[in-house]
């Protein structure tokens, strides 16, 4: 079985370089009201570091608020999250979460290759890609169609 991990997001590498602002926009409220434990955590892989699988949007913001997150990391494609341990968050979205770990486990190693050779190695290279690096720039970003 998986395990829960608290770590920043600091440690984490991205393997895609799309961010939505209307994501952005629906996330942020939950990270500047501290509430981001109302959130399906991100899922990453550990090999050897860690890799986002799923919550991508989730860790952007924690990268830019420079908070910790509870995250889950699977043993394979197949260790998704139980909603047992999850009981305040919607079955709907653990569902979705373990359906993005079974895509995503595999080619994690691969995506991150690919995003090392454009130059996007961490959130903050990928902030930057975006041209976000405080709040004012967040808010022009999110207000984006």
């Amino acid at each position: 079985m998986g395990k829960i991990v608290r770590l920043s997001a600091r440690r984490v590498r991205p393997v895609q370089k799309l961010i939505e602002p209307a994501s952005l926009a629906y996330l942020l409220p939950f990270f500047r009201e501290g509430r981001t434990g109302e959130l399906v955590p991100p899922a990453v892989r550990e090999f050897p570091e860690y890799m986002a699988l799923d919550g991508h949007t989730r860790l952007f913001l924690a990268d830019l608020f420079g908070v910790e997150m509870d995250a889950y990391v699977p043993e394979n494609k197949y260790d998704g999250m139980r909603q047992v341990d999850f009981p305040s968050l919607p079955a709907k979205d653990i569902i979705h979460a373990n359906l993005i770990i079974q895509i995503a486990f595999e080619v994690a190693p691969q995506a991150a290759g690919n995003m090392e050779g454009q130059g996007i190695m961490t959130f903050a290279d990928l902030r930057r890609h975006y041209r976000i690096d405080d709040l004012e720039s967040l808010e022009r970003f999110c207000r984006q169609p």
